[in-house]
C-alpha cells in the first residue's frame, strides 16, 4: 500500500509540475520581449525559468534574487512592475559593487520584470569575445551602402568592437551609431549627453540614450532610474555599457526603453532640461528632489546649497546652534516656505523671469513671520532669506554646469572672528564637495587645496571650519604676497571620503569660470549684481596634481579665459612646478639658516637637529630634506619626521641616503627602511599600536634645535595644546620654529610660545617664495609665448631661485633686526607689521603712478627691470615691460619700490610721517634712488677692492642715509 501511494503521489506531482511548467512556458514566451531571448543565452534563461517555476508552485510573489558562484552577477525577478521599481532595486546594490553591464526586461503585460546586473571585470571576456552579431555589424559597416564618413566609421567600429554582444543584439546599426556619437561626445570630459526618441510600438514608448563621462556606472544608473520614477516614467528595458574603464576617457552609456503615460509638453520639457544634470548633483540634493513631490532638481540644489553656505556664514555667530544637517531638516519641515525660498533665488538670477525679486522677498518675509511658529526655525529662515540678497552672481543658467556656484557679498561673512572684510568670495557646491575661493584684492594670487578626510566623522569636523580655513589662508596669503603685484587669495575644496578628487577639482574650477566669463548662450538670461570684470589667478596647493593643473589651463583656454596660461601657475611644462624645483623650500631654508644664526648656531659649521611634519613625498618637506643635505651635508641631522602615514625618529639622525630615497621615489615616511635605523630609532605606521599617538605628538616629544611644520592641518598647535611643547623644566621641544606649512600654529599659540622663549618665523614670511615664483612665472607668460619660454626655462628657473633666496634673506634679516630692537614684540607680530606696511605703501605708490605724479619711466622702470630675471628681459626684448597690462605694471612697480623701502629702512621708517607728507617723501626717495644708482654704476666701473660688498652696502643704505643727511 505505501509503495502504491508513493507512486500515485509521484505521478500526481510530476503531472502538476508538468502542467505548471507548460502553463508557465506558454505565458513566459508570450509576454517577454524578443530582446530578452536574443540577449541571454540558454543557460541564463533556464536559470530564470527555474526560479519562476518554483515561485509559481509555491504560490509566492516575493521578489527573487539570484547570484552566481563568484557574486559577479545578480539577477532580480519581480512579479509586477511599477515606475521607480528599477531605482528601488539599484539602491539596494552595495556602493562598492560597480555595474559593468546591466539589462532590464519588462513583460508586455507588466506581470514580470527581470533585471540582470554584471559587476567588476567578470564579463570583460564576454565583452571582447567574437559574436555573430558583432561580425555582422562590422561587415555592414564596411559596406559602401552605409553612408558614414571615415571618422564616423572609425568611431563606430571601435564602439561595436568594445560593446557587449547582448547590447549589440538589441539595436540596429543606425541606433548604435547614435549611441556611439553620444559616447564619443563625452569622452575625456565631465559632460553628459542624452537624446529621447519615439520607439516602435505604443505611442507612449520612447528610447532614452544617456552618456556621461568619468562617472560611476552604478551611481549614475541609480540616479537616472529614480529620476524616471519621480516623473512616472516606467522603464521597460535597459542596458548599461562602460567604455575605457579606469582611464580619463571612461564613460558610461545607458539605453532605456520607457513608457510615458499621458506625456505633456511641460513634463517633457522639465525632464529633458534636468536629466543631463543628474551626474553632477550631490546625493543630498537628490534625496530632497526624489522624496518631495513637485520639487525640481534646481530647487532642491539651491536649497541644499543655500543651507551649506548659511552654515558657514552663521557658524561664527550662532555658537553651533545650527548645523548644515539640522538646518536642512528644519527648513524642510516647512516644505512650502522652503520651496518658495529656493524659487526666490532662481528668480533673482533670471532676467527673463516675470516675477519681481524684491516683492517676492517681502512677501516671503511676511509668510515666515505669520506661519513659522518655532522662533528658532523662524530665525533660521530669516537668516537664509537675508542671505539671498547677498548673492551677487550665480551660474544657475549656465549650460553644462558641473556644480552650483555663487559670488557672495563679503559683508555677510564678516564676524568677530573674521573682522577684515575680504574683497571677493565665491562658493561652489557640487557632487560630494563644497568649496570656497576668497581673495583680499581685485587682482590676487594664491593656491587651491583639496582636503579629503579619510573618515566621515573627520569630514564633519572639517566642514565646520571650511570657510574659516579659506579665509585665514587667504589672509595669510595677502601678507605673504607683499613682494609681488597680486594680492592674496586661497581656494579650499572639501571633498567627502572616497569621492573622486580629480572630478571635484575640475567641477570647482569650471564653476568659477562660469561666474567670471561671459557666456553667449546665457548672457541674455543671466542677471548679475556685480558687473565689473573679474580675473582669478590660481596656483597648486595640497592634493592638486600635475594632471589637474594641465586640465585647468586647457579648460581656461577652451572657455576663452584671457591669457589662460596665467590662470594656473606651476605648470609641469611651460611653467615652474613647485615640487619639481623646490621653490617654496628654498625660502624656508633661508629663514631656517638666519633663525639658527640668531639662536647661536652657525649651520655651516656647527651641528644642528631638525624635526618636521610633512612627508618625504610632499612638496615643502621633501624638498627641504633635499636642500638641508645639499647645503649642510656635515652639520644637519633630521631626527624626526611625521606625516599622514606615521612617523620615523632617530636621535642620531635618520639615515640621509634613506630619506633621499624616499624623496626621490615620492614615498611617505612609513616606507622608511627600518634596517637603516640607529639603536634608538623607530618607525611607526598609523595602523600599528600607538602609531597615531606617536605621529600626532612627535613635534612635542622630540627635542631639536628647529622644528619645521612642512605639512599638517591648520591649528595643529593651538592655545589648548601649546603647553605640551614645553617640558616640565620649562624647556621647549625646539628653540626655533619655521612655519613651512600654512596656519599650523594658531595666533594665540604663537604668542604663548614666544613668551616661553621660542623663536617663531610666521608662515607668511617663511613660505612666501612659492607664490613669488608663481608671480614670476605668470609675468613670463605675459611677455613670452610658450615656445620662447621653454627656450630659456633652465636659465630662467635658476635666476628665479636666486632671486627667491635673496628676497627671503632680505626679509629674514629685517625681521630679526627689528626683533633685536623690539624684544617685547614677537617675530610673528613683526612679520604681520612688515607685510601690512609694504601692502599699504604699495597701494599709495600705485595710486601715485596711476595718477601720473610718479613717472613710470626713470628709476621706477629701472627698479622693475632689476626685479625680473635677466634671461626673461633679454628674450622678451626692449618692449618686455610694455607687454604687461597697465594695472599689473603699476602694481608691480609699486610693490617692488614699497618692499625695497621697508626692507632697507625698516618697518617704522614711515610710521611717524604725517600722511600729507608721505607723497613728497616718496618722490624724494625716488630721486635719491637715482643718485644711489649713479653711485653704484661708478663703483662698478672702478678698481676698488671688494667692490661687490661695497655695492651691496650702498644699495641697502645709501638712499636712506642720503635722505637724512643729504
Amino acid at each position: 500500500m505505501p509503495n502504491e501511494l508513493k507512486e500515485t503521489f509521484k505521478s500526481g506531482l510530476i503531472q502538476y509540475v508538468t502542467d505548471s511548467t507548460d502553463s508557465m512556458l506558454d505565458n513566459f514566451f508570450g509576454i517577454m520581449p524578443n530582446s530578452y531571448f536574443s540577449s541571454n543565452d540558454e543557460q541564463t534563461i533556464l536559470q530564470h525559468l527555474s526560479a519562476i517555476l518554483l515561485a509559481n508552485i509555491s504560490g509566492s510573489q516575493e521578489r527573487i534574487m539570484l547570484e552566481n558562484h563568484d557574486a559577479s552577477r545578480q539577477t532580480y525577478i519581480h512579479f509586477g512592475g511599477y515606475p521607480g521599481l528599477l531605482g528601488d532595486i539599484l539602491q539596494q546594490i552595495p556602493a562598492h559593487k560597480s555595474i559593468q553591464q546591466a539589462r532590464a526586461y519588462t513583460a508586455n503585460d507588466n506581470s514580470l520584470v527581470i533585471d540582470v546586473f554584471d559587476f567588476g571585470q567578470a564579463k570583460q571576456a564576454t565583452r571582447h569575445s567574437s559574436s555573430m552579431r558583432r561580425e555582422t555589424l562590422l561587415a555592414e559597416l564596411k559596406s559602401p551602402n552605409v553612408e558614414y564618413d571615415k571618422a564616423t566609421r572609425e568611431t563606430l567600429r571601435d564602439f561595436v568592437g568594445a560593446a557587449n554582444h547582448n547590447y549589440l543584439a538589441r539595436y540596429s546599426l543606425a541606433q548604435l551609431s547614435e549611441h556611439a556619437r553620444l559616447a564619443q561626445k563625452v569622452r575625456n570630459t565631465l559632460d553628459s549627453e542624452s537624446i529621447m526618441t519615439p520607439a516602435a510600438g505604443a505611442s507612449s514608448a520612447y528610447q532614452i540614450a544617456y552618456a556621461a563621462g568619468q562617472v560611476d556606472s552604478t551611481n549614475l544608473f541609480t540616479r537616472v532610474a529614480r529620476f524616471c520614477g519621480k516623473h512616472g516614467i516606467d522603464i521597460r528595458e535597459s542596458y548599461v555599457e562602460n567604455f575605457d574603464l579606469n582611464t580619463p576617457e571612461q564613460r558610461t552609456l545607458l539605453v532605456l526603453e520607457v513608457l510615458i503615460s499621458e506625456p505633456n509638453a511641460g513634463q517633457m520639457s522639465q525632464f529633458n532640461a534636468e536629466i543631463n544634470r543628474l551626474a553632477y548633483l550631490d546625493k543630498e540634493v537628490l534625496q530632497v528632489a526624489f522624496t518631495r513631490p513637485g520639487w525640481s532638481l534646481s530647487e532642491a540644489e539651491v536649497l541644499v546649497g543655500l543651507c551649506h553656505l548659511a552654515d558657514q556664514a552663521l557658524s561664527a555667530t550662532t555658537s553651533g546652534e545650527f548645523s548644515r544637517h539640522t538646518m536642512l531638516t528644519d527648513v524642510l519641515n516647512e516644505d512650502g516656505i522652503a520651496q518658495a525660498l529656493a524659487r526666490l533665488v532662481l528668480v533673482r538670477f533670471d532676467s527673463k523671469s516675470s516675477h519681481d525679486f524684491t516683492r517676492l522677498h517681502t512677501e516671503l518675509a511676511a509668510t515666515i513671520n505669520d506661519q513659522v511658529a518655532d522662533s528658532r526655525v523662524a530665525q533660521l529662515f530669516n537668516a537664509l532669506l537675508n542671505l539671498t540678497q547677498h548673492l551677487l552672481k550665480a551660474n544657475l543658467y549656465a549650460p553644462r554646469r558641473y556644480a552650483l556656484a555663487f559670488k557672495v557679498n563679503p559683508e555677510v561673512m564678516v564676524s568677530q572672528q573674521r573682522p577684515q572684510q575680504a574683497f571677493g568670495i565665491f562658493y561652489v557646491f557640487g557632487k560630494a564637495f563644497d568649496g570656497f575661493h576668497v581673495r583680499f584684492e581685485d587682482v590676487a594670487r594664491g593656491g587651491v587645496r583639496i582636503v579629503q578626510p579619510q573618515a566621515i566623522d573627520q569630514h564633519g569636523i572639517e566642514v565646520k571650519r571650511l570657510f574659516d580655513e579659506a579665509y585665514q589662508l587667504a589672509s595669510a596669503q595677502q601678507l605673504k604676497n607683499k613682494d609681488i603685484p597680486e594680492g592674496g587669495s586661497k581656494g579650499v575644496i572639501l571633498v567627502k571620503p572616497s569621492a573622486n578628487t580629480m572630478r571635484c577639482g575640475k567641477s570647482y574650477v569650471d564653476s568659477l569660470l562660469d561666474l567670471i566669463l561671459d557666456n553667449p548662450l546665457t548672457q541674455e538670461r543671466r542677471c548679475d549684481y556685480y558687473p565689473a570684470p573679474e580675473l582669478l589667478f590660481l596656483g597648486p596647493d595640497e592634493n592638486v596634481s600635475d594632471q589637474l593643473i594641465e586640465w585647468i589651463i586647457q579648460r581656461a583656454g577652451q572657455r576663452g579665459y584671457p591669457l589662460p596660461a596665467s590662470f594656473m601657475s606651476s605648470k609641469p611644462g611651460a611653467g615652474i612646478n613647485h615640487k619639481a624645483y623646490g621653490v617654496t623650500s628654498e625660502g624656508v631654508n633661508v629663514f631656517l639658516q638666519v633663525g639658527l644664526e640668531n639662536i647661536g648656531i652657525d649651520p655651516a659649521t656647527q651641528p644642528f637637529t631638525v624635526t618636521m611634519t610633512g612627508g618625504p613625498d610632499g612638496d615643502v618637506a621633501g624638498n627641504l630634506i633635499r636642500i638641508l643635505f645639499r647645503d649642510y651635508p656635515d652639520t644637519a641631522a633630521i631626527t624626526g619626521i611625521a606625516d599622514g602615514s606615521g612617523c620615523a625618529e632617530d636621535p642620531e639622525g635618520l639615515a640621509r641616503d634613506e630619506l633621499l630615497r624616499l624623496v626621490e621615489q615620492s614615498l611617505t615616511i612609513a616606507h622608511f627602511d627600518r634596517q637603516k635605523l640607529g639603536p634608538r630609532g623607530r618607525v611607526l605606521g598609523i595602523d600599528e599600536p600607538g602609531g597615531i599617538e606617536a605621529r600626532n605628538t612627535l613635534h612635542c616629544r622630540l627635542s631639536s634645535d628647529v622644528f619645521v611644520p612642512a605639512g599638517g592641518r591648520p591649528g595643529t598647535i593651538n592655545e589648548a595644546n601649546a603647553p605640551q611643547f614645553i617640558d616640565a623644566q620649562g624647556k621647549p621641544a625646539s628653540k626655533l620654529i619655521v612655519e613651512g606649512a600654512n596656519l599650523f600654529l594658531t595666533p594665540k599659540a604663537r604668542e604663548w610660545l614666544t613668551r616661553q622663549g621660542v623663536f617663531i618665523v610666521k608662515d607668511s614670511s617663511a613660505n612666501k617664495c612659492g607664490v613669488i615664483c608663481s608671480s614670476y612665472e605668470i609675468a613670463a607668460g605675459m611677455m613670452l609665448n610658450e615656445a620662447a619660454f621653454l627656450q630659456i626655462k633652465k636659465t630662467f628657473v635658476e635666476e628665479v631661485k636666486q632671486k627667491l633666496r635673496a628676497l627671503a634673506l632680505l626679509e629674514a634679516k629685517t625681521l630679526f633686526r627689528e626683533f633685536y630692537f623690539q624684544p617685547d614684540s614677537s617675530l610673528a607680530q613683526l612679520s604681520m607689521q612688515l607685510s601690512q606696511e609694504i601692502i599699504a605703501l604699495t597701494n599709495v605708490i600705485a595710486g601715485l603712478i596711476d595718477s601720473g605724479r610718479v613717472p613710470r619711466d626713470g628709476v621706477c622702470r629701472a627698479l622693475l627691470m632689476e626685479f625680473f630675471p635677466r634671461s626673461l628681459l633679454h628674450k622678451a626684448g626692449d618692449t618686455a615691460l610694455d607687454k604687461l597690462p597697465a594695472s599689473y605694471f603699476s602694481r608691480a612697480m609699486a610693490s617692488v619700490l614699497a618692499s625695497r623701502i621697508v626692507y632697507h629702512e625698516g618697518i617704522r621708517h614711515l610710521q611717524a610721517l604725517p600722511h600729507e607728507r608721505l607723497e613728497q617723501h616718496l618722490i624724494h626717495y625716488l630721486q635719491q634712488e637715482e643718485v644711489t644708482a649713479d653711485w653704484v654704476r661708478k663703483i662698478e666701473h672702478s678698481n676698488l677692492p671688494d667692490k661687490s660688498a661695497l655695492i651691496e652696502l650702498v644699495k641697502r643704505g645709501a638712499t636712506g642715509t642720503g635722505l637724512k643727511w643729504g
